[in-house]
């Protein structure tokens, strides 16, 4: 049992809201180390967001999101900005890709359909589509047909020829 600090009713460890009706104060703050402000669900003190909810955990709003993730090239070009939930393939082919790498230098090497990217709120699921010349992250090779997640500052190579940098 813990007592909320607004009106020092007595509630059950774990709840989120205070049982006083009129109360209805949140017994768990984004401010709570162990804690997410939103669900409650654990998480460590240097998560920026739920793997719960993927709500922000710290220094932001309860109920904040990230709308959308961007791929930048190392020059800091962005090349696309995507909504968190919506998914590209990114390929050499303009005409079956969502993101065509076909003019950028060394897009031979890259495949017709590369890979699937899914915006998430902290970074990106990529999937490699089973690529000639294989996608990396961060130097690790995605397995064909697998899919990997790429956090905030990933690279993202494509057949170790295109760097994509994700924010």
């Amino acid at each position: 049992m813990f007592k909320c600090k607004k009106c020092g009713t007595e509630n059950v460890e774990g709840s989120l809201i205070c049982k006083n009706e009129k109360c209805s104060e949140p017994l768990i703050t984004s401010c709570d180390a162990n804690r997410c402000g939103s669900c409650g669900s654990e998480i460590n003190p240097d998560d920026k967001y739920c793997t719960a909810c993927r709500n922000p955990v710290t220094g932001q709003s309860d109920f904040a999101q990230p709308e959308e993730r961007s791929l930048s090239l190392e020059d800091g070009t962005t090349i696309a900005n995507i909504q968190v939930g919506e998914s590209k393939v990114i390929g050499r082919s303009s005409t079956e890709c969502d993101i065509a790498v076909a003019e950028m230098p060394n897009a031979d090497f890259v495949s017709r359909k590369h890979l699937r990217v899914l915006a998430e709120a902290d970074g990106f699921e990529v999937e490699d589509l089973r690529s000639s010349n294989n996608t990396f992250i961060n130097g690790k090779i995605v397995p064909p047909g697998s899919k990997v997640k790429a956090g905030i500052g990933s690279k993202i190579e494509l057949a170790r020829k295109i760097t994509l940098i994700v924010g």
